[in-house]
């Protein structure tokens, strides 16, 4: 999607959150692998797009219909679905109460998009919903809002879109699922059926586990094992004996997927138990892990890659009690399988450059020298410094930057090593990196080979990626505002505005009054600014005070001025609006 499309669908996207009066900024993200519009995530929910050309129209109810999921915390709702359907996944109503639970959800939200609206507008909105389940994949997870059905539901949406009269928003399913939650510490369950529960809650919590020898009969604990590996994306993994002929293992371009067989037959695809995946890079964090919408965790990271789990966020067993047995049988060994994985053969990612090889991390892939090494020294930092091992130490780093909008980043960005640095830009991600050579130490083809290997990754919405938001604002009319919180304008106790004590910033080099070479002039004026929507800020963390968090991009309201009662002594650069409004607050560094 081009830089103007982009722009355009920020527009549209934002000028609906105005009219849901969505107190949240919610991030919206083209995604190449879906096929239908869905809200993803339960704690940091992010807006997914497929990359289709909808029209403005089509596009505008579409928005208009996750916004109003996100707004009535839908996903909170099927949460609960969720969690009572897996304590009692042995009673057959609780999955009937669950499926009808989560269709009045849809049609709930359907009856709000097109409240008050005419025949002609309910008709456009029915086909938005048909385009979507026109373009394919009907994949989709509990932790997320989805903008699709079946066949039968998509009856049931029309007919209700098209039934003028007054309808209840869902009571009787929402009363439903609030007794059943309530009952459920009522329930008495045997023991085996709790340490399952716990074992299947449990995460993998040993990483770099190479895996237990073995000769394919015998695990480590002496019971017999059938030992699975895939040499295309060089791991082995220890399956329990009993699994013999009841799992299905679907493989695809860097992961794999374990199926419950029976339930995967008869239900064309469900029963997912885990998917393994591999990533280019060493580099990858437990931190970029937690950043996802569903449970992942690192399990290996060697031969130039990362091998990681994933959980399904959805139910997949099925309601039939020997089906749902199954599943859950296998479910609960799920953890010590994960723990079981290594190393098979000794296969890395090809490097096109002789004598170089490929490494990465969530952001980037990039060939170095084989005898050089990258390593990011603070994970609060979107920084990796480049090591010649050879003896000539620190040669270099590579840095995250906002993406630039207007073209004037050269020279913009700075570093210790003296030199102008490669800039490099990607239009699809938007995002921005900045590589810094000791061209003392560094030949100009080595340079030359480094900058042209390196790809962008799209990895977790970080801090980076909101000040590229805020270079938006700018490009669109906005503008930047320094200085110190004075006070905030409270409205039943949340603020709504912030009163600025302007200052400016003036870098005018070293002399005897300024030995940083800046100097601070204090205006004596104090501006007041009406807060945004989901106003987010980012501030200078501890025990210095003196940088960002990578993923600390709160909401400015009353829990981040409980944790950070001490912000008013800390200058910010406020990004404002066209329409006058704080959009973004970004800490700035002040020694």
């Amino acid at each position: 999607m081009s830089v103007a499309k982009i722009k355009n669908l920020q527009n549209i996207y934002q000028r609906v959150l105005e009219e849901i009066k969505v107190n949240k900024n919610i991030p919206i993200k083209i995604c190449k692998v879906i096929k239908s519009p869905m809200v993803l995530g339960f704690w940091n929910p992010i807006l997914l797009l497929p990359d289709i050309d909808y029209s403005k129209k089509h596009l505008q109810m579409i928005l208009r219909h996750e916004a109003i999921h996100i707004k009535r915390r839908d996903i909170l709702y099927k949460t609960l679905v969720l969690l009572a359907r897996a304590v009692h996944w042995f009673n057959p109503f609780v999955h009937i109460m669950s499926v009808e639970a989560n269709k009045d959800v849809e049609l709930s939200c359907d009856a709000a998009v097109v409240k008050n609206q005419n025949v002609d507008y309910r008709k456009d909105y029915s086909e938005a919903i048909l385009m979507s389940v026109y373009s394919g994949n009907r994949s989709k997870a509990v932790f997320s809002t989805y903008f699709g059905g079946g066949k039968k539901m998509l009856k049931k949406r029309f007919a209700s879109l098209f039934d003028l009269r007054k309808k209840k928003k869902g009571v009787i399913s929402l009363i439903l699922v609030v007794l059943l939650i309530g009952i459920m510490g009522l329930c008495i369950s045997c023991s085996k059926t709790a340490e399952a529960g716990d074992e299947t809650k449990n995460r993998v919590d040993e990483n770099h586990k190479t895996g237990a020898e073995s000769d394919g009969n015998t695990g480590a604990e002496g019971k017999r094992t059938i030992v699975y590996e895939n040499k295309v994306l060089g791991f082995s993994l220890e399956l329990p004996d009993e699994w013999e002929d009841r799992y299905v293992v679907e493989e695809w371009e860097n992961s794999i997927g374990f199926f419950s067989k029976k339930v995967y037959q008869q239900y064309n695809g469900m029963g997912l138990l885990f998917t393994i995946v591999r990533d280019v890079g060493e580099l990858i964090t437990e931190q970029d892990m937690q950043q996802a919408p569903q449970m992942q965790q690192i399990l290996l990271q060697g031969n130039g890659y990362t091998y990681y789990i994933r959980w399904p966020s959805d139910v997949q067993s099925p309601m039939e009690e020997e089906l749902s047995d199954d599943y859950m049988a296998m479910s609960r060994q799920v953890s010590k399988v994960a723990k079981s994985i290594s190393l098979l053969g000794d296969e890395k990612p090809k490097a096109s450059n002789e004598g170089f090889k490929v490494v990465g991390s969530s952001f980037f892939t990039v060939e170095i020298p084989d005898n050089w090494d990258i390593k990011q020294e603070a994970l609060s930092e979107p920084r990796w410094y480049i090591y010649d091992e050879t003896g000539k130490g620190d040669v270099g780093a590579i840095v995250l930057v906002p993406y630039d909008f207007d073209g004037k980043s050269e020279g913009k960005y700075k570093d210790s090593y003296g030199e102008v640095p490669v800039l490099l830009y990607d239009d699809e991600t938007l995002r921005g990196a900045t590589i810094f050579f000791d061209v003392k130490r560094v030949d100009k083809d080595i340079i030359d080979k480094i900058k042209n290997s390196f790809k962008f990754v799209s990895g977790p919405f970080n801090v980076v990626d909101l000040q590229t938001q805020g270079e938006q604002y700018l490009a669109r009319g906005g503008k930047k505002v320094f200085g110190k919180i004075e006070d905030f304008e409270m409205e039943k106790g949340e603020p709504v505005a912030v009163k600025i004590n302007v200052m400016e910033f003036i870098p005018d080099g070293t002399g005897d009054n300024n030995p940083n070479g800046f100097r601070i002039e204090v205006l004596n004026k104090i501006e007041t600014y009406p807060l945004d929507i989901g106003t987010q800020i980012v501030p200078l963390v501890p025990p210095n005070n003196s940088n960002y968090g990578f993923y600390e991009m709160p909401l400015l309201d009353s829990s981040f001025l409980k944790k950070y009662d001490n912000c008013k002594h800390f200058y910010y650069d406020f990004i404002i609006g066209s329409d006058g409004k704080v959009k973004i607050v970004f800490g700035r560094y002040v020694p």
